[in-house]
């Protein structure tokens, strides 16, 4: 247990480290550049990270070599990673260079990235327990349950009337809420093996990404823009976590 302690006390920082950073750059940008210079910088930000986070992970892969359990995992996870740069990609040049509002339209790809991240996190947990413990079913079943019943009480408490986008945005919370329920089962997995800081770190940063999506899903309900809250900050923090943790994780095998 002590030794548990020591190394997520040797993590934490840089995660709250990076919140801060991104924290910081954003109030600066806001006090100095107008909306559309703001909004041009987080968007490139945004495809740039998890193009990033997919390289990273394809470099993970890569140095597990001919293992079919954790190469073929890091690579899932790369392409989901890769989805999600190219959801956003798209996303960006429709809506900022031809000026076409299509928010919906390259979902599938964003839905394509969560289920590579489902696949990539199962068959990890899987090669080391092929049953869970009970407190791992819990984190596995009532985060997501609290997670979905959290948005769908915030919304509802509005007075929202259940719509196309109420559930359409359920479903990216409820996606959310899975990867982080399996995430923190997979962290009590690999907590007392050399990979505990990676597992911590990646933790945190689907942690934080989660936070992200769930305000962004709230305000998507009710039409609000994506630049009215704080979503994109804890994306761009999330992304360059996850990186980290890809290169704790690379360094350590």
């Amino acid at each position: 247990m002590s030794s548990i302690i020591y190394e997520i006390k040797k993590s934490y920082k840089a995660p709250i480290a990076i919140l801060a950073f991104v924290a910081i750059i954003t109030l600066g940008l806001k006090s100095r550049v107008g909306i559309f210079e703001q909004s041009a910088i987080f968007d490139i930000l945004i495809f740039l990270l998890p193009l990033a986070a997919s390289i990273a992970s394809f470099v993970v892969s890569n140095r597990y070599g001919d293992s079919k359990v954790f190469g073929r995992s890091y690579f899932l996870l790369g392409c989901g990673f890769f989805a999600t740069f190219l959801g956003e990609l798209l996303y960006s040049v429709y809506d900022d260079v031809l000026d076409e509002s299509i928010l919906d339209n390259f979902d599938y790809l964003f839905v394509a990235g969560c289920l590579f991240t489902i696949f990539h996190i199962v068959i990890n947990v899987r090669y080391f327990a092929e049953k869970l413990e009970s407190y791992q079913k819990v984190f596995v079943v009532l985060i997501p349950i609290f997670i979905v019943s959290m948005y769908s009480f915030l919304v509802f408490a509005n007075s929202h009337e259940p719509d196309y986008y109420f559930y359409f945005n359920l479903l990216f919370v409820a996606l959310s809420a899975v990867i982080l329920g399996l995430v923190i089962a997979g962290f009590t997995l690999f907590r007392h093996t050399v990979l505990i800081s990676a597992w911590f770190l990646l933790l945190i940063g689907f942690f934080v990404g989660t936070i992200g999506d769930l305000e962004f899903r709230y305000y998507h309900t009710f039409g609000g823009d994506y630049l009215g809250n704080n979503s994109t900050v804890l994306w761009i923090a999330s992304n360059i976590i996850l990186v980290y943790a890809l290169y704790r994780h690379q360094k350590a095998i």
